[in-house]
């Protein structure tokens, strides 16, 4: 389970993430805990598949 850290997501692991998204984007940012960053920022979505899009994006990292 995730905790929430000032607008951060975390957990047990040590890594944090944040997600968000505009009318036409969604993005997410994460910092591992191996202190390995990555960004991801897409300029299209489809609120009738923004669940899907953020569950491909996490399978990413």
């Amino acid at each position: 389970m995730a905790n929430y850290a000032e607008g951060w997501a975390a957990d047990a692991a040590g890594n944090w993430w944040r997600l968000g998204d505009f009318a036409g984007t969604v993005s997410e940012i994460e910092r591992t805990s191996g202190r390995f960053c990555w960004t991801i920022l897409a300029n299209a979505r489809d609120d009738a598949y923004l669940d899907a899009m953020r569950d491909a994006i996490d399978s990413l990292g």
